[in-house]
């Protein structure tokens, strides 16, 4: 290819150099981008591997927490039910009463059918009117 452009005239060999030179661009240019490109989705695979890691970090914290607050939830459900189970039930206070009341009538229990302590003359329930 080097003789034939040597073997133009002036013209002929400008116009071949700047063919020449427009190819050795071109091809370099798309070298370039393809270069681009890979560094691109090199810088991407490393994001995601980043991103990856720092959700697994998240998973374990978000595990522990729950791990913590379950225990500190069966603590609290222990605490509570040992707390009602020391109470008497000989003489139950008036809200203890008006919350079993208020639990009779939830269940469909009509005035006539609930215990004398959950009926009022006035009609209103037991521990008070809301």
């Amino acid at each position: 290819m080097l003789d034939r452009l040597l073997s133009l005239e002036v013209p002929g060999r400008i116009a071949g150099a700047a063919l020449l030179l427009l190819a050795t661009f071109a091809l370099g240019r798309c070298d370039g981008a393809r270069r681009e490109a890979m560094r691109q989705e090199a810088a991407r695979a490393t994001a995601v591997v980043e991103a990856m890691g720092r959700n697994a970090g998240a998973h374990t914290d978000a595990a522990a927490a729950r791990a913590a607050d379950t225990a500190a939830i069966v603590q609290q459900k222990k605490e509570l039910i040992d707390a009602i189970q020391s109470i008497p039930d000989t003489h139950p206070d008036p809200v203890r009463v008006a919350l079993g009341c208020q639990r009779l009538r939830a269940q469909g229990g009509r005035d006539a059918n609930l215990p004398a302590v959950c009926r009022s003359p006035s009609g209103a329930e037991a521990g008070g009117a809301r």
